[in-house]
């Protein structure tokens, strides 16, 4: 509605000033006075987005070619400067169809307003000021249109980049779930094959060692040294099956560490900083060996205090995954920016010789609205784990 009382004073100065030189007398200034007031009604009609009864905008067009038919000269200016006003609502506030259209009808009812006065006669100067005007609606109209493209295409761009944001976060969401699903399957495996395992060894271990008890009086020494060498056996071997269930989860638990220190360094530096953290996680079911899951450590936090440092993000996205061929990538992005090219300090250097000395390669990513270290660190086979 801003806009609409902006036209209307716009008019309403339009005609005070015109009425300075009209010198109208009725019933021709009751013409004038009636299609102002049409003119200043009108964008009220068409309501807040212009967009109900959107060709009324011919109304428009027809009244400000009224005024200038009403007018006592031949071409008068500061009425066809009202097409101006038609021209910037026909490309801002229609839609694209419509507002060309508009614009085309709009000019050429102003060259019309010329053509009207050259039926009394050819007149070289008229001509080119008709030829100018022409030009001169044209070019602005289509700067209009481009300028409402322009527009209409970031706000589209924006509105996909919001949709394209929440679902990053619920996938994240998603993500986050799947981890602690995950991790509470393997727990619960975990606490499984103890019972199992451990369970039953242990309760014969007992049940072993209370009939030795009962016995151990009653029977010669010999039979009780041998049934304490057999309470020695069996608990060898509820310690080997211990090691075999544990040995079994190592690198689930190893893998369960990692994500647990990273997430509770993390939750400490957004603390401090004020940076939000987002990481994502999916490393569970892969074999790490302690010296890569060191260095992905030491090199997240290293990026996260750079990032504090050196730049004004608000927000550190780290990602932390597997791919196919055995290779835990690391992408660690914040919303700082840097300046280009890029000089490579001290933590640079730092990631750079960590992951090279794991064989892995580092990519540095600058631009004006982020930073990005981007790592592939091979993960050793299966077979090269030692237990």
């Amino acid at each position: 509605m801003k806009i609409n009382h902006i036209r209307t004073l716009i008019v309403f100065l339009t005609m005070w000033v015109s009425f300075q030189f009209e010198t109208a007398s009725a019933p021709r200034l009751y013409y004038l006075i009636g299609l102002f007031a049409l003119l200043m009604v009108l964008p009220y009609v068409r309501g807040k987005h212009h967009e109900r009864l959107g060709w009324t905008l011919l109304l428009d067009i027809a009244v400000v070619y009224g005024l200038n038919v009403l007018s006592r000269f031949n071409i008068n200016y500061l009425y066809l400067s009202l097409f101006l006003w038609i021209l910037i609502e026909a490309a801002l506030w229609h839609p694209f169809v419509r507002g060309i259209t508009l614009s085309v009808m709009a000019i050429a009812t102003a060259l019309m307003c010329f053509a009207n006065t050259l039926a009394f006669g050819i007149n070289y100067q008229l001509i080119s000021q008709m030829i100018f005007s022409g030009l001169f609606y044209a070019l602005l109209s289509g700067t209009l249109f481009l300028y409402a493209s322009y527009t209409r295409q970031k706000s589209q761009t924006d509105h996909l980049n919001a949709l394209l944001t929440a679902r990053n976060e619920a996938l994240e969401s998603a993500n986050f779930e799947i981890e602690n699903l995950t991790r509470l399957k393997e727990r619960t495996e975990i606490a499984r094959n103890l019972h199992d395992t451990l369970g039953h060894e242990l309760t014969g271990h007992i049940m072993s060692l209370e009939m030795l008890k009962l016995t151990a009086k009653a029977q010669p020494l010999d039979k009780t040294m041998e049934g304490i060498q057999n309470a020695i056996n069996q608990s060898r071997e509820i310690l080997r099956a211990m090691r075999d269930v544990v040995g079994a989860h190592k690198e689930m638990l190893k893998l369960d560490a990692l994500h647990e220190s990273l997430r509770n360094k993390l939750d400490q530096y957004q603390s401090q900083t004020g940076i939000t953290i987002h990481l994502s996680y999916g490393l569970y079911d892969e074999r790490l060996e302690d010296e890569v899951a060191d260095a992905l450590y030491k090199i997240v936090i290293e990026s996260a205090t750079n990032t504090a440092k050196h730049s004004k993000a608000k927000n550190l996205w780290v990602s932390i995954q597997a791919l196919d061929e055995g290779v835990a990538l690391l992408k660690i992005v914040d919303d700082g920016g840097c300046m280009s090219p890029l000089v490579k300090g001290n933590g640079l250097r730092f990631i750079e010789t960590r992951i090279q000395r794991l064989s892995g390669d580092v990519t540095f990513e600058c631009g004006e609205s982020r930073f990005a270290v981007v790592a592939s660190i091979p993960m050793k086979p299966k077979e090269a784990i030692h237990d």
